[in-house]
């Protein structure tokens, strides 16, 4: 057990008005308007909590502690994606310490770019298993670390997830997400190759942090937000602007979905 973890679930707990928390969010600063969903009632910055990121993309970082519709949640409102900084495993301190903290269940929102023609701009889609072709791990180095992720993306979980967008009548579906590292958006025959693979979608997180909530014993689901169809895939050709367009046309209704999800049985 690492004792930076401990010492950060001692600060988060120490001002968490709740038993338990039942949801733990985590998004990116691009998805930062998802948590307006919250009803906040204390913010920590990263900088305070011993193991946390800090740094590249995460500057503004903090966990929100909060409700949605009454349901406790805990907001890791901050990434820090390989790319960044050139380790896979930054996310593993958050990701510990939400399971000494007790989480019933982690839900992780991210971007992603689209490999299958069904799945346009501005589709969510639960994601139901991932394709690691990097060679990169944020568990190298565990000795502790051989772990089963036949089931990385609770099945439970995923459900509920679906359930959640029929009620929201916002339309979800199920997808496989090949990871890759970033920041370059990947080559036309990069998205064919992951399209002939098996792939839905590519993105550049989820994947690692799967990881992590399975070595940490702790219930993952994976939300994607398509901004765009890939490089030379239907015409696609992503751009920042795009992928910023796709997200202000989207919000309102992840944070329906979020709410739908916490009231899913």
């Amino acid at each position: 057990m690492n004792e930076a973890a401990q010492q950060s679930a001692s600060i988060i707990g120490a001002r968490c008005p709740f038993e338990n928390i039942d949801l733990a969010l985590i998004i990116g600063d691009e998805l930062r308007g998802a948590s307006d969903a919250v009803i906040v009632h204390d913010r920590i910055a990263y900088s305070a909590l011993p193991g946390f990121p800090i740094g590249a993309g995460v500057e503004n970082a903090a966990v929100i502690i909060g409700t949605i519709d009454d349901v406790s949640t805990l907001v890791l409102h901050g990434v820090t994606t390989f790319h960044q900084t050139g380790d896979p495993s930054l996310m593993s301190g958050p990701m510990e310490t939400l399971a000494l903290l007790g989480a019933n269940m982690v839900v992780m929102i991210g971007v992603a770019h689209s490999v299958n023609a069904d799945l346009q701009s501005g589709a969510f889609v639960a994601v139901s298993d991932h394709i690691n072709i990097t060679g990169v791990d944020p568990l190298i180095g565990d000795t502790s670390a051989n772990i089963d992720l036949t089931e990385a993306y609770d099945k439970r979980l995923l459900r509920r997830l679906k359930l959640a967008a029929t009620t929201a009548v916002t339309p979800m579906m199920e997808g496989v997400l090949m990871w890759f590292s970033g920041p370059s958006w990947q080559t036309p025959a990069e998205a064919r190759m992951a399209r002939i693979m098996g792939a839905d979608l590519i993105g550049w997180s989820i994947a690692p942090e799967a990881i992590l909530a399975r070595r940490f014993g702790l219930p993952f689901a994976a939300i994607a937000l398509v901004t765009s169809y890939a490089a030379g895939f239907a015409g696609g050709r992503p751009s920042p602007e795009q992928t910023a367009t796709a997200l202000a046309a989207n919000i309102g209704a992840l944070k329906r979905l979020l709410k739908t999800f916490v009231r899913a049985a």
